[in-house]
């Protein structure tokens, strides 16, 4: 009996032996698998590959409604505070569902992973959107994608004012690039970094313009309810404030401004359901990716924007 007991015990601890073998080899191949993805090389004689993005229109659609809602509850919130008294709180989970769903660019991460996948390509935002509410958003879009941009994240204080626009420079913004990622590289010199490159919808938006990709623009707009998180007492109080963020003509009660927010909300509904369906089956960053991985590790820089900018 004994001798049953103890080989039964023996094939038990064999299996068990077995298995955790098993699983030992199976970390050791993703590992392996994981590392091969995450440190291929475009090429051992150049340094970083620079990918400059813009935001608007280029990597997400159009996301006035949901900034206009922000400002709202930051308005109000100013107000609150000055009477000391509990202010509303800015639903950034639900911002990050529609972003995921509904304002970000398709295909976009799916480059994104691509281009993060090679240990020599860096990858940064770049807009000409106002500073504050850049470092608000962005993090909720990473947060949205499971996708982090390098940092600085560079905004409208990064910009060049030429005739009264902005322009975006990749001389202005090199500096804080090196610094990013000179350690990384032991780049020694600003001017080993030499292959930068500009995704942008804006036409001729860059000093030099022979390094912007143009983007098709992307306008699709995810209409809401710009009162949803507001309680009717704020509502009631405050519909003078919300007027004027919206550029909806004063109305001298209540009853006005919802009359008011009704038609002007209609015709926002309006607006995007025929703004969006040219935007439904777009494309665009599927076939960035088609060109970058078949190009970028059997071409030239000067040849792999060119064949961006054809797309």
């Amino acid at each position: 009996m004994n001798n049953v007991r103890h080989n039964i015990f023996k094939i038990f601890f064999i299996l068990f032996i077995i298995f955790i073998l098993s699983l030992l080899i199976k970390l050791i191949l993703n590992n392996m698998t994981t590392l091969s993805s995450r440190t291929r090389v475009i090429n051992q004689n150049i340094k970083p590959i620079v990918l400059l993005l813009d935001l608007d229109r280029t990597m997400i659609g159009d996301i006035v409604p949901q900034s206009e809602e922000f400002q709202i509850i930051k308005d109000i919130n100013y107000e609150l505070k000055i009477l000391d008294k509990k202010t509303i709180s800015f639903n950034f989970k639900r911002l990050q569902k529609e972003l995921r769903e509904n304002i970000i660019r398709p295909y976009l991460l799916k480059f994104l992973n691509l281009a993060r996948s090679y240990n020599n390509v860096e990858i940064f935002v770049y807009t000409a959107s106002e500073d504050k509410w850049a470092k608000t958003i962005i993090p909720q879009i990473e947060k949205a994608m499971n996708f982090k941009f390098n940092r600085p994240i560079l905004t409208r204080n990064n910009t060049l004012i030429k005739n009264n626009n902005f322009r975006k420079s990749i001389k202005n913004v090199k500096p804080q690039i090196f610094k990013s990622i000179k350690k990384k590289y032991g780049l020694k010199n600003i001017e080993e970094l030499k292959y930068i490159t500009l995704f942008d919808d804006t036409k001729n938006i860059l000093l030099e313009n022979r390094l912007q990709i143009k983007v098709p623009p992307y306008n699709y707009l995810y209409q809401i309810d710009y009162l949803r998180s507001l309680p009717d007492y704020i509502i009631n109080k405050y519909y003078i404030l919300i007027e004027n963020r919206l550029n909806i003509p004063h109305s001298s009660n209540l009853t006005g401004f919802k009359s008011k927010y009704y038609n002007f909300m209609k015709l926002r509904s309006q607006y995007s359901d025929a703004n969006n369906k040219k935007y439904k089956t777009d494309i665009y960053w599927k076939k960035v990716y088609k060109v970058f991985k078949q190009n970028i590790e059997n071409t030239s820089f000067s040849k792999l924007i060119r064949l961006l900018n054809s797309i």
